[in-house]
């Protein structure tokens, strides 16, 4: 039996899978039942089992379940249909074993849409000259993963000052993000945060949304 936490909403405290594998034998072939729970701070809820934790290359039926039950979370916290899979949507899901590791994905996954974004726009660019342009941002009071994850992805990464409650607003990213496309770099990763690692504070998230929706290379 393996049993693995998964943090939604980088250590937001608010809402939490944990899936715990059983191996069985079912039609003389090993599978994978995982039963999965959604805690959140208001009860439990229980999803039926499902298949996942595989690639589209080694299991395509696994990878489908995946994105339906990513979907059906999705809806479950009353998510804009622009983060679902569903209906041709470009959003959806995949679950990973820790909360550092989907911070690592999520900028990664970022990283590669403004490259292509940036290469359809400028073809004459190579993927290293905009490599070396592209910033990401975290606030100062952030988990030390975001950083890790900045190191392993080889992007720049820029802490953004806290308030006196030790969260990040929207003045603060604002000025940041101006002076760093002046200066001709790149800005195209934010990673707030809900409940920080050293104080449970919690970025402004209705002063920094507005920000990152209003640049589009920003994710």
């Amino acid at each position: 039996m393996y049993c693995y936490v998964v943090t939604v909403l980088h250590h937001a405290k608010i809402l939490s899978i944990s899936v715990t594998f059983f191996k069985e034998i079912i039609d003389s072939q090993k599978t994978v039942l995982a039963l999965v729970d959604l805690i959140s701070l208001h009860g439990l809820v229980r999803l039926l089992p499902l298949f996942f934790f595989s690639t589209q290359a080694a299991s395509p039926a696994c990878t489908e379940l995946e994105t339906v039950m990513m979907d059906w979370l999705g809806k479950m916290i009353n998510l804009p249909e622009e983060f679902l899979a569903e209906k041709g949507g470009q959003g959806g899901g995949v679950i990973q074993g820790s909360a550092s590791e989907a911070t690592l994905i999520s900028l990664l996954a970022a990283r590669t849409k403004t490259i292509r974004r940036v290469q359809s726009e400028k073809p004459e660019l190579t993927e290293a000259d905009i490599m070396g342009r592209l910033v990401a941002y975290a606030s100062d009071q952030a988990h030390s993963s975001v950083e890790k994850a900045a190191l392993i992805g080889g992007v720049k990464i820029k802490k953004v000052s806290s308030d006196d409650k030790f969260s990040v607003c929207g003045s603060s990213l604002k000025k940041v993000l101006d002076e760093d496309k002046a200066s001709g770099l790149i800005p195209f990763f934010f990673c707030a945060t809900l409940g920080t690692t050293p104080c449970c504070s919690f970025d402004k998230l209705f002063d920094l949304g507005p920000i990152c929706k209003s640049l589009p290379l920003l994710s």
